[in-house]
């Protein structure tokens, strides 16, 4: 009997077998296999009666079975695409009710379901699966709830689909007041987030960017080393996708992560190192050349003085006329070729700096990179520093422990020795 014929209590009862085997080891990878064949296979009516199934899970299940159903949310829209925009709203709401769940595995499930929820189901706009995710990212105090929707908000965004560019700039301001918020603890998850913003073009304009940025280089500066490391890919983002605003940000950017280039955690450091490389292949900003002021008491004018025969008091000035210097050939020459000296001269004296300049750069790598290296032995020394001495008050104490009941051995009584034989033949 095909999914199509079956009826819709048929098909729960067949659905809700395969959800029970996945509560046990053994039958889990069958029941995962079984499941997903019926999710393809589903007819248009029998896509309620389905969703009603895997939606109904609740806490109190394995997180296999949880993790399944919100999987199986992707599989129906790779599946059935735009067929499914009826139930659209069901599939977002099954979502947001799993991300508070403790397990990262059913967490990672709900971004892969936003993800192919948006990339297959686009008969919609964006903002239905947008704005309850927004909704709940805006009122929602559970940090693991937090780190979800922000990520299934970044996945949402990174799939692409019929983007409004207005609405996201205008989400932009909205998610930078709260990344900069305390109430807020997924941080990192946040400013993923607002790296797939930047990545997807929505964040070109000046004010945005210069907002973002004063941001983003006040969290390289955390404690949280997971901040750290997004703060420095969103300023890697904006580098490779705003080439047009990105030389103006140039000087403050590659500063701010110089100094922090030689981070504690490896992970870190190669993050801050990638980008500072980014960002000083940015073109430096154009400078405004402005032409020096005329003097025009420098220019020499002949005033011809006439006077009327009628007023012999007044002055009428003749036009004026430039008189223009004249070079001699030889002159001109002269000038030409010593100009050409000079450009020759300066070029020269460039590529001698530039080669100087990568030399000492070439350096500063090899410093940079002995340094990383040095953090990392040091790093290893300490731990297993540690672990020698944990190791060695263990042995302080047994050995002390040994002491005590030699002590308490010898403190004995000499009837506790020798028994209560000897105790008769002592001489008192």
């Amino acid at each position: 009997m095909t999914i199509a014929k079956q009826t819709s209590g048929e098909l729960k009862i067949r659905v809700n077998t395969c959800l029970n085997k996945l509560a046990d080891r053994d039958t889990l990878s069958m029941a995962t296999y079984e499941l997903e064949n019926i999710a393809r296979a589903l007819s248009t009516d029998a896509l309620a009666p389905f969703l009603n199934c895997i939606s109904s899970t609740d806490s109190s299940e394995k997180s296999p079975v949880r993790r399944q159903c919100v999987r199986l949310l992707g599989v129906l829209s790779a599946a059935h695409g735009d067929a499914l925009s009826p139930h659209l709203s069901r599939m977002i709401s099954a979502v947001l009710r799993r991300l508070r769940d403790p397990d990262s595995a059913v967490r990672a499930a709900c971004v892969d379901a936003v993800a192919s929820i948006t990339t297959n189901v686009t008969s919609q706009p964006f903002a239905t699966v947008l704005k309850p995710l927004i909704d709940a990212l805006f009122h929602e105090q559970d940090m693991n709830a937090q780190i979800g929707l922000s990520l299934c908000l970044s996945a949402a965004v990174d799939a692409g689909g019929k983007i409004d560019v207005a609405e996201l700039r205008k989400l932009s301001a909205k998610v930078l007041k709260l990344v900069r918020s305390e109430c807020f603890k997924a941080k990192p998850a946040l400013l993923l987030f607002l790296g797939s913003i930047v990545g997807s073009g929505c964040g070109r304009s000046k004010s945005l960017i210069t907002s973002l940025i004063s941001t983003v280089v006040e969290f390289l500066g955390s404690e949280e080393w997971a901040t750290r490391k997004a703060a420095a890919e969103v300023l890697e983002k904006v580098a490779v996708v705003e080439r047009d605003l990105a030389p103006e940000f140039k000087v403050p950017c590659v500063s701010a992560l110089e100094s922090r280039r030689f981070d504690k955690v490896k992970v870190v450091r190669e993050t801050m190192n990638r980008a500072l490389e980014i960002w000083r292949d940015v073109p430096a900003p154009l400078q405004e050349v402005t032409a020096p002021p005329k003097d025009n008491r420098s220019r020499r004018s002949s005033v011809l003085p006439c006077r009327s025969p009628c007023n012999s008091g007044l002055q009428t000035p003749a036009p004026m006329r430039k008189i223009m210097p004249t070079l001699s050939p030889a002159l001109s020459y002269s000038s030409t070729a010593s100009s050409r000296e000079t450009i020759l001269d300066v070029k020269k004296l460039n590529e001698k700096e530039l080669e100087d300049l990568c030399v000492i750069r070439k350096q500063l790598m090899q410093i940079g990179n002995q340094q990383s290296s040095l953090l990392d032995l040091l790093q290893r020394f300490m731990g297993s520093s540690e672990k020698g001495m944990s190791s060695l008050e263990k042995r302080v104490a047994g050995l002390e422990k040994v002491v005590d009941e030699m002590k308490h051995g010898l403190a004995m009584p000499t009837k506790g020795i020798f028994g209560p034989e000897c105790a008769g033949n002592t001489c008192c």
